[in-house]
């Protein structure tokens, strides 16, 4: 039987169950925003869903550490903390919190998202330019979740 993977908290610095704890990440510009699916690549940090723990968190540097990087907390950091402990330990995100968590990593990933979800996936993602790109500067980039 596999136990539950665990995580310390920043603030508190407690071992909890990492389900509870709410994931931060650092993005190329040094700021830090949190990452509500769990999926963008690379170095996390885990906070408890309270204002003190990341206030704590926040005052003694403890994410410039995590992250071995400078980095700065985004002014929505505290709101989005927050939503993501309140929407309760190991519930499974709306298909609204879904969508949002596709855009938040494709921006993480420095491509932008456009147009609205088409019906049969989720939203187009559009590569960024660069030489091998198409005539207009970019091209469409299909992720696994969308089905032809």
């Amino acid at each position: 039987m596999t136990e539950e993977p665990r995580r310390t908290c920043l603030g508190c610095r407690r071992v909890r169950p990492k389900r509870v704890l709410v994931r931060l990440v650092r993005r190329r510009d040094g700021v830090v925003v949190t990452d509500p699916r769990g999926a963008v690549p690379g170095r996390g940090a885990y906070v408890c869903a309270d204002d003190l723990c990341l206030g704590r968190a926040l005052a003694r540097a403890r994410l410039t550490h995590a992250f071995r990087k400078p980095c700065e907390a985004s002014a929505e950091l505290a709101m989005a903390v927050r939503t993501s402990g309140s929407r309760g330990a190991g519930a499974p995100p709306s298909e609204a919190s879904e969508e949002m968590g596709v855009v938040q990593t494709s921006r993480l990933r420095g491509v932008a998202v456009r147009g609205a979800p088409r019906r049969r996936g989720g939203p187009v993602i559009e590569a960024p330019p660069s030489e091998a790109s198409g005539e207009n500067g970019s091209e469409e980039v299909r992720g696994p979740w969308r089905q032809r």
